[in-house]
């Protein structure tokens, strides 16, 4: 875009969710930035778009860049710091919310709120949670271009997996201790844990269909296996681990999604897949807005 035309760009992620935009938004925009990534943003990024590049350390990026487009993060400050480093170096900075909860935590770093200069949102149910929060700061509503780079290659993936399996079903982690805990120092802030969705999920599988006869669990990106040993010892017959690397590859071969509140679940719907979410009764309800998600402590 023009405001990066005549900048050195700096690009700093962390998470999942906001390396799947951002290196969506270098590719379709032709882009060449200076990138300062950690954790899952490593191997989306290098993935997606198809090279190897150098990454710089916050520091170095700070002196380096003259604008930098930033993502957010439950489980690291990578971001914050260089929000807090821009602003003191004077340099602006944008930053891009990709998903609909916590706000005001995820610019929140040594007791202080650091926001930039600007913010960026792919919808309406974010453009509207976003002026709520940040009210004196400019906030832009920009077409969301992972979403787009979705439905472009949606189909080459329904055509190389014509059979999905309607008797399997896909569930969706979010790592959502973890993530809690780093952020509020309480795992069981929203009132439940990846574990209650799925235990919940398995008591209640026939309210859904009674022809389910196997699960699959796709990680999130930040977590490991280890996580779900406890699920394959109690259902050993039930529960698999998916071995995917792909997200479209695991929804191709699934009809049915569950989760809780993942932006991957809007995927799913993007793919045209039935989507639930499996937060149980007396917890936080589904923060995400789009309405096409069943609930499924709605429907027991």
């Amino acid at each position: 875009m023009d405001i990066f035309n005549e900048s050195k760009l700096g690009v700093v992620c962390h998470d999942a969710g906001g390396s799947e935009i951002l290196s969506s938004y270098l590719i379709s925009n032709k882009l060449k930035p200076i990138y300062c990534l950690d954790g899952p943003a490593i191997t989306i990024f290098q993935k997606k778009l198809g090279m190897s590049f150098s990454i710089k350390t916050c520091s170095q990026v700070l002196n380096e860049a003259d604008i930098f487009l930033c993502g957010t993060s439950w489980q690291s400050d990578l971001e914050r710091r260089i929000v807090e480093g821009a602003l003191k170096k004077d340099k602006p900075v944008i930053t891009v919310l990709d998903h609909w909860m916590n706000y005001k935590e995820r610019m929140r770093h040594n007791g202080l709120d650091l926001l930039p200069s600007e913010f960026w949102v792919c919808d309406k149910y974010a453009l509207e949670i976003a002026s709520a929060n940040f009210p004196s700061t400019p906030i832009k509503l920009i077409e969301n271009p992972f979403y787009n780079e979705i439905r472009e290659i949606w189909p080459t993936y329904t055509n190389k997996n014509a059979k999905t399996n309607i008797n399997n079903l896909l569930f969706l982690s979010d790592n959502l201790a973890e993530g809690l805990d780093s952020m509020f120092g309480n795992c069981f802030v929203r009132g439940y844990t990846d574990r209650d969705s799925l235990n919940y999920l398995i008591k209640n599988l026939p309210t859904i269909s009674n022809d389910i006869n196997n699960i699959t669990i796709r990680l999130h990106p930040s977590e490991n296996k280890a996580n779900y040993l406890w699920a394959l010892k109690k259902y050993p017959r039930l529960l698999k681990i998916s071995s995917k690397d792909n997200l479209l590859e695991d929804l191709a071969a699934h009809q049915i999604v569950v989760g809780s509140e993942s932006m991957a679940m809007v995927v799913a719907l993007i793919c045209g897949k039935r989507v639930l979410s499996a937060i149980p009764p007396g917890a936080v309800k589904c923060c995400l807005p789009h309405h096409e998600i069943e609930l499924l402590r709605d429907m027991v």
